[in-house]
């Protein structure tokens, strides 16, 4: 394996281990393939549809028993990820990531956060309606897996999924890979993964000299929201806390909820805090800012003055946003 990758490397490509479509696409594209059709049929052709019917052929029953219900995104991976790893070998099947034998993934690799769900609230109220539907739509005969076994697959499900993105970058349905599940996190990724249909590929947007494996990060989230607002995610939906380069750099936090001063000789940003406080400095002793704000702290006590129980009422609902600081800014 070469010791140097350059920016735009190919890293793999990747078959899901089991995908569904956004209900939203069914019978605008293929239930396989995720190729968009030219007529309204499950699939795109005979080739997909033979491809498909290992796995369709237990669900598809269940569709027409409960139909006209809608089954939920969620409960249709679920259902297919139990049907995988109990008619189709899936406990077997491995997603190579890398060029040696050992580089590679199967479904029981896959972390699921166990404990941490069973002291998450919101999810396991969240599983128990998945598996209430989950038991209406696979039926009376198909005997379900054990609660902690069930707990462990929606756990890895959940950390593990993707967004299937169509060239739009529109999102068309959710896929579980297992090799690109090696993958950790960054908010400062090196690595970007982009989809033909229902294939992933993980390609490089950085050099990475020496090349390891675990030095190849990509991004779980939106990582142009403020650093608190990515850490919450992170550990809401992913139960860790981001220690990356960009979660560490104050400065770099700073800059991001930073405005530009009103004075223009003044080139030195203003800070705000990301709850968008009235709590504002600035980078500099520039005094036409000091001058403003102090004079906008000075109303706000002369209004305390003037009527002390409203305002100490109002305190408890309403804290002056920067912007109307920026709107008395422009009056001046």
């Amino acid at each position: 394996m070469s010791v140097f990758r350059t920016e735009g490397s190919l890293l793999f490509t990747e078959k899901p281990f089991v995908c569904v479509l956004h209900y939203n696409q069914r019978l605008k594209r293929c239930d396989h393939c995720f190729e968009e059709l030219c007529d309204k049929i499950a699939y795109c052709s005979s080739q997909c549809e033979e491809k498909g019917w290992p796995m369709h052929k237990f669900e598809c029953p269940n569709m027409k028993r409960i139909s006209p219900k809608i089954v939920p995104e969620s409960v249709g991976m679920m259902a297919r990820i139990i049907y995988k790893l109990k008619y189709c070998k899936g406990l077997a099947v491995k997603g190579f990531y890398g060029e040696k034998e050992n580089e590679y993934r199967t479904f029981g690799n896959l972390q699921s956060h166990y404990e941490e769900l069973q002291q998450d609230r919101k999810r396991l109220e969240d599983f128990l309606s998945l598996t209430h539907i989950l038991e209406d739509f696979m039926g009376h005969t198909e005997v379900l897996p054990p609660p902690t076994e069930l707990l462990t697959i929606y756990g890895k499900m959940l950390i593990n999924s993707f967004n299937i993105m169509d060239p739009n970058m529109n999102t068309i349905g959710s896929g579980l890979y297992l090799g690109a599940s090696r993958f950790d996190h960054s908010c400062v990724p090196n690595a970007v993964a982009t989809f033909s249909g229902t294939t992933i590929s993980i390609r490089l947007i950085k050099p990475v000299s020496p090349f390891d494996w675990s030095k190849v990060f990509v991004s779980y989230i939106d990582v142009l929201q403020p650093t608190s607002k990515r850490i919450s995610e992170l550990k809401k939906g992913y139960f860790f806390e981001c220690q990356c380069v960009f979660c560490l750099d104050r400065e770099q936090q700073e800059h991001m909820l930073s405005m530009s001063c009103p004075n223009q000789k003044c080139s030195e940003p203003i800070y705000i805090s990301e709850e968008y406080s009235s709590d504002v400095s600035i980078g500099n002793n520039c005094q036409f800012i000091i001058i403003i704000l102090e004079r906008e702290r000075e109303r706000e006590r002369e209004r305390e003055r003037d009527s002390p129980l409203t305002a100490k009422v109002l305190s408890r609902f309403y804290n002056p946003s920067v912007s109307s600081v920026l709107i008395n800014l422009t009056l001046q």
